[in-house]
């Protein structure tokens, strides 16, 4: 293996060290009788739509069976660690894009923290999570959201999208994977981030929170203007072999394709990463 590749991933095998806001989670007594709560819903009314609190003290929609929904029900936040991390990057005024939304938790925290002067683009496909997103939004009136139901890709246009079965909604991709069986597949449309940008006439974007099941590298491709800029935006990004592997990449091409264009990677947890510019 060439040395710059040792390099790369010595130094990204160390775990973040960057600012950190604790995300609350709920108390261990109060986790497990949310687990408890959560098993027997499970089987009496699985997908049933339900409201809880998060630990932002915004009301929030969950449903029953789904993976992203159980964490939130049990702990009162998704992902602590990566909340933890992302939220002092985000203040007031700021433009973020949430891509690959699902049910819109990092949307509604990301509209709380940039505020009325601030905008969140929220990207999702899924037909199965985009009732909840709506709601979840309209829920917390933040007027700061705009839905984008388009796939980022390299480029523009249309694509197909393997639709997870219920209950492996977090699953969704652009390419058949071997970590779910889809229930269908269907034709979406796609958008290049460049392109995007160009259509709305954004003049910076100041975030990106992107989980795209594997689709994150051809995802960077079609982002090289943004990314290449003088103002890069810090990225919170997802690197997981056993996604990655279906677009023909690894974990670590996408590590290196996002560090190519000027950044820093900071290691989150075993597969998610923060981009800082150098």
């Amino acid at each position: 293996m060439p040395v710059s590749r040792l390099a790369t991933i010595a130094m990204i095998r160390q775990y973040s060290t960057l600012n950190m806001e604790p995300c609350p989670t709920n108390g261990f007594v109060n986790r497990v009788t949310k687990r408890i709560s959560w098993n027997l819903l499970n089987r009496l009314v699985k997908g049933k739509k339900l409201k809880v609190r998060l630990f932002s003290g915004d009301s929030f929609f969950v449903r029953v069976g789904d993976q992203i929904s159980r964490g939130i029900f049990c702990q009162g936040c998704h992902e602590p660690q990566l909340t933890s991390l992302l939220l002092p990057f985000l203040g007031p005024g700021m433009t973020a894009f949430d891509i690959g939304a699902n049910i819109g938790y990092y949307t509604l925290l990301m509209a709380r923290r940039v505020g009325p002067a601030g905008m969140v683009h929220s990207f999702e496909i899924n037909e199965n999570v985009l009732d909840l997103l709506d709601e979840n939004i309209r829920l917390a009136k933040v007027g700061n959201v705009k839905i984008a139901r388009r796939a980022v890709a390299r480029t523009s246009g249309q694509m197909e999208f393997f639709v997870p079965r219920p209950g492996d909604e977090a699953e969704g991709s652009l390419k058949k994977s071997q970590r779910y069986e889809a229930a269908k597949t269907v034709k979406v449309s796609s958008v290049s981030l460049d392109d995007y940008i160009e259509e709305n006439k954004i003049k910076r974007v100041h975030f990106i929170k992107i989980d795209v099941e594997g689709a994150e590298y051809e995802a960077f491709e079609g982002a090289r203007n943004l990314l290449s800029s003088n103002n890069k935006p810090v990225i919170m990004f997802e690197a997981l072999d056993t996604a990655c592997m279906n677009f023909g990449v690894s974990w670590l091409d996408v590590v290196e394709k996002v560090k190519s264009f000027g950044y820093r990677i900071h290691q989150a947890d075993t597969a998610n990463y923060f981009a800082t510019p150098e």
